[in-house]
């Protein structure tokens, strides 16, 4: 097995135990794979790798394996983020817009999803459509937004799809 997927089949295989969905007992077990993973991770995150940054972030994040922790998910995000993980560039502007961890600050989320939009991520060219089209942080620009929603639906995020729709239909 490559060494990239020890660390995740870890993770599976302690969750599976954690909910009991492999019909055995096994916490004990389960919690010491899972600290084994959280340990690999953190190890190869210090050492400059962006999944392992990205993978604790999310868990963090999400509250997956670990207590949710907005704050270290931001450390961790931030690590990616420098890296160019597309991901965490969009889920620090998440932050940001939502306060999650942070005060609320539309710059930085502008700032994040605009990075995650240069390359492509459906959903941040999405939330930044929705920001040009009602104002939020930045001058309303419909134009900018109906372009934004639709290279959000040419990369198949559905909503934007709806929302191109709909300003298309209002002949903005």
């Amino acid at each position: 097995m490559k060494k990239a997927f020890k660390p995740l089949a870890c993770l599976l295989l302690a969750c599976l135990l954690q909910a009991g969905s492999l019909g055995m007992p096994g916490s004990a077990l389960a919690e010491g794979w899972l600290s084994s993973f959280i340990a690999s991770m953190k190890k190869d995150a210090h050492a400059g790798d962006v999944e392992a940054q990205l993978t604790l972030g999310v868990m963090y994040y999400e509250g997956q394996g670990v207590p949710r922790d907005f704050a270290e998910a931001r450390v961790w995000l931030g690590m990616a983020a420098e890296q160019d993980s597309v991901n965490a560039q969009f889920l620090l502007g998440d932050m940001y817009e939502g306060g999650m961890g942070v005060d609320v600050d539309v710059k930085q989320a502008i700032s994040w999803y605009q990075k995650a939009a240069f390359h492509h991520h459906p959903e941040a060219m999405y939330r930044l459509g929705n920001m040009f089209a009602t104002g939020k942080g930045v001058q309303k620009d419909r134009t900018r937004a109906w372009d934004l929603f639709n290279k959000s639906c040419s990369a198949g995020y559905k909503l934007a799809c709806e929302r191109s729709r709909r300003l298309t239909e209002a002949n903005f």
